[in-house]
């Protein structure tokens, strides 16, 4: 077993994820869902080792769908979001309001299912 470094890419209250999408704040991933999904499932947090302030967003065709509260604690969180009939998927992290230094939010292990 390989144990991992003390500050690893996607690491969210002490935790190590494989999978995930890194978002430095103003960030903003773009799907092609192309009205073919149901739900979208995904952990964030706020990167381990960074203490910034961040917001995260799901948007259906430019539509909000999620919004977080400002996150500025290392706790990973869970969101469960309705994409059925949206064509672009767009996931968003915004600073905190106070600047974007510091602003590592993570997406970890996200999801789409039918």
């Amino acid at each position: 077993l390989i144990e991992p470094p003390d500050q690893c890419f996607l690491q969210v209250g002490g935790q190590f994820f494989e999978r995930g999408l890194y978002a430095h704040a103003p960030a903003r991933h773009e799907l092609d869902l192309d009205r073919k999904w149901r739900r979208f499932q995904a952990s964030y947090g706020l990167q381990d080792g960074h203490d910034g302030s961040v917001v995260f967003v799901v948007q259906g065709d430019g539509r909000e769908l999620f919004r977080s509260p400002t996150i500025r604690e290392h706790v990973r969180h869970t969101l469960d979001v309705d994409v059925a009939n949206v064509s672009v998927l767009t996931l968003r992290v915004e600073d905190g309001g106070d600047g974007a230094n510091s602003d590592w939010g993570v997406w970890i292990e996200p999801q789409l299912s039918r």
